[in-house]
């Protein structure tokens, strides 16, 4: 992570918190830790939360990285089934690799297998 700084343009009668929140579109607990962690300072000051903000303020902040949880991403073909002004309905193929079988792979083919033999055929 990297300190990013940004100067208060118009004036606001946001406190920090608040201006974080409406500025960058993060959760209150990524805020909350932010805070606590003391990655967010005004004018090279760490800030309290409940500071009000005024015009010409310089906010610099540690920004949290995003979380993925350790899940790679796999791309596949996805093919649209259906769509509407509401709906959209998609086919996509579900990968795994055959050293790290999820318990929803197992399960989905499980399934499959089950509603094949159901039909009189072999999975």
């Amino acid at each position: 992570m990297s300190w990013k700084t940004y100067t208060v343009k118009e004036p606001t009668e946001l406190t920090v918190s608040k201006y974080v929140k409406e500025r960058f579109s993060l959760s209150s607990r990524d805020i909350q830790m932010m805070f606590r962690k003391k990655r967010v300072k005004v004018n090279s000051r760490v800030a309290h939360s409940q500071r009000s903000l005024k015009k010409g303020d310089v906010l610099t902040l540690e920004l949290p990285q995003d979380k993925d949880y350790g899940v790679d991403v796999e791309k596949g073909p996805i093919t649209v089934l259906y769509e509407d002004a509401h709906t959209l309905v998609v086919n996509r193929i579900l990968y795994a690799r055959s050293s790290s079988r999820s318990n929803k792979v197992l399960y989905i083919e499980q399934l499959c297998g089950r509603l094949l033999c159901e039909k009189g055929r072999s999975p």
